[in-house]
């Protein structure tokens, strides 16, 4: 069975660029890393879906109202240059690291 050399970055409470977290791969792969965990929800949350429509007993909430809502709450929580990863930008991520022999598990906390 093969050991796991982990790092784990809290993407949650403060925003980190794609780029960021791909230069952060490429140290974890020279360094014989492999898995990021990537908390991308912890008081902010910094994943933004490419459909957030939500439905629900009590309503519906379209894309942009819950994507609105939760930009509001990251600015709230942080405002330092705050901004989102998107879904087409975590899954680039993943390809990435797994083509440097990594894998990325995407975190959720509350």
């Amino acid at each position: 069975m093969k050991s796991i050399k982990a790092f784990h970055i809290d993407a949650g409470r403060k925003y980190y660029s794609k780029e960021q977290l791909q230069d952060l791969v490429d140290v974890m792969s020279e360094n014989d890393f492999n898995l990021l965990e990537l908390t991308v929800g912890n008081d902010g949350f910094r994943m933004l879906l490419d459909d957030l429509t939500l439905k629900t007993p009590y309503g519906a909430y379209t894309d942009e109202a819950v994507r609105s809502a939760l930009r509001q709450g990251n600015l709230r929580y942080c405002d330092n240059g705050t901004n989102e990863l998107t879904e087409t930008e975590v899954s680039a991520l993943i390809d990435y690291a797994n083509q440097k022999g990594m894998g990325v598990m995407p975190l959720l906390t509350s």
